[in-house]
């Protein structure tokens, strides 16, 4: 009898115990769910953002009738408000005989190539003839920005440079302390520039940073985009929306096509298109992290753990397989028009449903939308098609073969791939 009651003793001690480790666990877990929620709900909902120093002008991204950036313009919509046939005659060639390491820009006066040797060259829209050159250290990772008489200039080695978009010369340069994978946008004379970790703010009158917020993003990928008061950031596997008035960040948004990088992001009405190589996914820009955002990576490891139900997918607006080889994607009037390795596809951007699809062949470049129509670059020619319906419009044989268009004032700027650059007027 008191073998047993020993027994039970035991075994009432060793329940005890195993109760108190697991109350214990409970509890660890308990702070770890709860420690980072209550800050992202604090650094959400409670801390106000500190005030951001305000720039000593309201320079902005050159508009009508320039090309700013690579995609055109603050959206990355790669739209143009400037009309031009395709029937033209060739105002001059040049060939710069370096392969270009980025897309052109181009304003009323100049379009400015960057090539792979390291060289920024300005050449004029009028007659071809070169304007300016600058070195850079290294080579360009992305396309210059030009806004007014400034073209800015983001560097891999973390400088920020203002060039003088007349005579080259330079204006004034800031550190980013990072690597800089992407252009800058300029908006209300302030340069958004996002560097592989930092997202910073620079004056664009002198060169000042004016604020700095760490994204914890080690590899931003592509450009900044801006619509009224929302700047969005590409990063490898997600975009991030912050406000572009005080810098706070807003919330963030994964892509399920974790395993290739997001290569594309525009932002027109309100939603934002990121493409990857094999999907296109749609999402609200005004869309926020839930309240239980701070504890998803420890609910992830209580779900793994056995002890929580699978985390929530955050929702977007729709996502859709990209076509073969993407190329690049236009924006407008409620139509994403995305263009692939022989195939255009047109989709309603606040759906997804697909409007249209047809097969081409030869295509070399990103489309670009103008009033008369798109524009496609292929092998051999100049294509214009309708919008609404994908039926060809209008065709032009090249002497060459284009891999890149931008229509400005100045004409339809035409770029091959061993640094031809013509200007058909």
């Amino acid at each position: 009898m008191a073998a047993r009651r020993d027994e039970e003793q035991r075994t009432e001690a060793v329940g005890r115990r195993r109760r108190i480790l697991l109350a214990a666990a409970a509890l660890a877990i308990a702070v770890v769910l709860l420690v980072p929620g209550l800050r992202a709900f604090d650094a959400r909902f409670l801390s106000a953002p500190a005030p951001i120093p305000s720039a000593r002008s309201d320079r902005s991204l050159s508009a009508d009738g320039a090309w700013a950036l690579a995609d055109g313009n603050l959206g990355g919509t790669r739209t143009t408000t400037v009309s031009r046939a395709l029937e033209g005659d060739v105002a001059w060639t040049v060939n710069l005989r370096v392969p270009l390491a980025v897309p052109v820009v181009a304003g009323p006066q100049a379009v400015y190539a960057g090539l792979e040797d390291g060289r920024l060259v300005a050449l004029s829209v009028a007659d071809g003839r070169t304007l300016w050159e600058h070195r850079v250290p290294g080579v360009l990772d992305a396309s210059p920005a030009l806004a007014g008489d400034r073209l800015l200039v983001g560097l891999r080695n973390g400088q920020v440079l203002a060039l003088d978009a007349v005579n080259g010369q330079v204006i004034w340069s800031a550190d980013a302390g990072r690597s800089i994978d992407t252009s800058p946008v300029v908006v209300g004379g302030i340069a958004f520039v996002a560097a592989n970790g930092p997202l910073l703010g620079i004056d664009v009158a002198d060169g000042t940073v004016l604020w700095r917020h760490d994204t914890g993003e080690s590899l931003v990928t592509v450009t900044p985009v801006v619509e009224d008061d929302r700047l969005v950031v590409g990063s490898y596997e997600r975009v991030l929306i912050f406000d572009r008035v005080n810098g706070q960040e807003l919330s963030w948004h994964g892509i399920r096509d974790s395993e290739r990088p997001v290569t594309s992001v525009s932002l027109a009405d309100g939603v934002i298109i990121a493409i990857t190589s094999s999907e296109l996914t749609a999402i609200d820009v005004e869309m926020r992290r839930p309240w239980y955002d701070g504890i998803r990576g420890a609910w992830q490891l209580g779900h793994i753990m056995g002890i929580a139900p699978e985390p929530t997918w955050r929702p977007d607006l729709w996502s859709q397989p990209a076509p073969s080889g993407v190329l690049g994607a236009a924006v407008d009037d409620g139509r994403l028009i995305v263009a692939g390795e022989g195939e255009l596809r047109s989709f309603d951007v606040t759906s997804g449903d697909l409007h249209w699809q047809r097969r081409v062949e030869g295509i070399l470049g990103p489309p670009v939308l103008t009033p008369l129509g798109l524009l496609v670059p292929q092998r051999g020619e100049l294509v214009l098609y309708d919008p609404a319906t994908g039926e060809t419009l209008a065709s032009r044989d090249l002497d060459g073969e284009a891999s890149e268009v931008v229509v400005v004032d100045g004409g339809v700027v035409l770029v091959g791939n061993s640094g031809e650059v013509s200007v058909l007027r």
